[in-house]
């Protein structure tokens, strides 16, 4: 099959800059390629490949990988790799100028924190200062004055009054029932003894055990059910300041920016997503296994796990 001109080029939004970027789907398929065609020459992922081919640079990994890829795929389909690599470049500055942009952000914000805690500082040592007069001030207050010669007013005290003790009630004794009458068949009657009472008079004397005494079994707390499994752990130290931006499978993304010395670990179910601003001052061990270099000291670079 004969190569055809490819003159179609879409325009991409880089940073805010327009690039131009050639339509390298067009010039594959005009050359009968496919995208397992171009894995099986080059080993690069169809993931990778596709990226590269719409200009989809934050998908790559890092920029030490990136950059071999694209060249490998531009040598196969015949395009010129130094647009290519030009277009990812223009794309690493745009990520450097937002990671400035967001670092003199949060600059400007600490320190109008640092204002407001300065102002919240001087209030507090104003009020403590002022109670500090007033307690001064009644203290040093004079007394009532006493003329020579005048006995001071007595002072009456309060008498000792103890409350009295009370004394816990005495059961006094009852008497016994006294035996019901019972007639006989020709009318004389037996007076039943004392101790032939009714059971219900018994019962009715029986001590009621309080319900407080009853034993009550206690039912242990439902056990809390299974984490979801995320099989994914990535763990980060950081020997210099480093910006980071990191999102865990559909998460929402977040940003921070670690000091020397400080860690971070994440887990995911799916993939994990960095963007970091200073690839030679972290270290960044997943599953457990140390990764390595990554890039250079202030060097921008996005990666993807796995």
């Amino acid at each position: 099959m004969t190569d055809r001109k490819i003159s179609t080029a879409r325009e991409e939004q880089e940073g805010g800059a327009s690039v131009a970027y050639p339509d390298l789907k067009a010039l594959r398929e005009a050359k009968g390629l496919t995208l397992r065609d171009l894995y099986e020459r080059t080993r690069i992922s169809v993931v990778n490949l596709e990226a590269i081919e719409k200009g989809q640079f934050q998908v790559l990994p890092a920029p030490v990988y990136a950059r071999p890829f694209i060249r490998s795929y531009a040598l196969v389909i015949g395009a010129d790799s130094k647009i290519l690599l030009d277009a990812y470049e223009k794309h690493l500055q745009s990520l450097t100028d937002n990671i400035r942009r967001e670092q003199e952000a949060g600059g400007a914000r600490r320190k109008i924190e640092g204002r407001y805690k300065r102002a919240i500082w001087l209030f507090s040592a104003a009020t403590a200062a002022i109670i500090v007069i007033f307690i001064l001030a009644r203290y040093n207050q004079p007394g009532p004055e006493i003329l020579p010669g005048q006995p001071a007013a007595p002072v009456q005290q309060a008498p000792d009054t103890k409350p009295a003790e009370t004394s816990p009630p005495i059961a006094q004794p009852q008497p016994p029932p006294e035996a019901s009458p019972v007639r006989g068949k020709k009318g004389q009657t037996d007076n039943i003894p004392a101790v032939a009472q009714s059971r219900e008079a018994r019962q009715a004397r029986a001590p009621v055990t309080p319900a407080d005494n009853i034993p009550v079994k206690s039912v242990p707390p439902d056990a809390p059910g299974p984490p979801s499994e995320k099989n994914y752990r990535i763990y980060m130290e950081a020997r210099e300041p480093v910006w980071i931006r990191i999102r865990e499978d559909g998460n929402r993304s977040e940003q921070m920016i670690l000091q020397a010395g400080e860690t971070l670990e994440r887990f995911a179910a799916e993939a994990i997503t960095i963007d970091i601003g200073n690839a030679g001052g972290i270290d960044i061990t997943f599953q457990g296994k140390p990764v390595g270099s990554i890039g250079k000291r202030g060097q921008v670079v996005h990666m993807r796990f796995p």
